[in-house]
């Protein structure tokens, strides 16, 4: 849907935690998206460590299963000064659309583009 909706982007994809980890060390993206459960590293974890570095990209957390303990942790992240959004399972494209308009503005088809990708 990105690359639809913003014309060069490039989607740099992570099996792991850990391996986002190592990617966000060298390089500051757009927008980074996680998962809030995967491999090798939790995600309140991985949200500590954007807070700790004061990353000012947007974080956009994604889950199946939205506990108070997750939106704590978010919250807490937040408070930090880390800009991070969540999006429960199952989130629909205009959800997806408003955050996206939010922190990365109008991309080439976004505003315009009412069918999903």
């Amino acid at each position: 849907m990105l690359q639809s909706w913003y014309e060069g982007v490039v989607v740099v994809q992570c099996h792991t935690g850990d391996a986002a980890w190592e990617e966000l060390s060298h390089t500051d993206p757009d927008l980074f998206t996680t998962d809030w459960n995967h491999a090798t590293m939790r995600c309140d974890e991985m949200l500590q460590l954007l807070a700790a570095r004061k990353v000012k990209y947007p974080v956009f957390v994604i889950s199946a299963h939205d506990t108070m303990i997750q939106r704590e942790a978010i919250k807490e992240c937040a408070d930090q000064g880390l800009n991070v959004s969540y999006l429960s399972k199952p989130w629909t494209i205009e959800q997806l659309r408003a955050l996206l308009l939010k922190h990365l503005g109008p991309g080439d088809n976004l505003a315009g583009n009412r069918h999903s990708a």
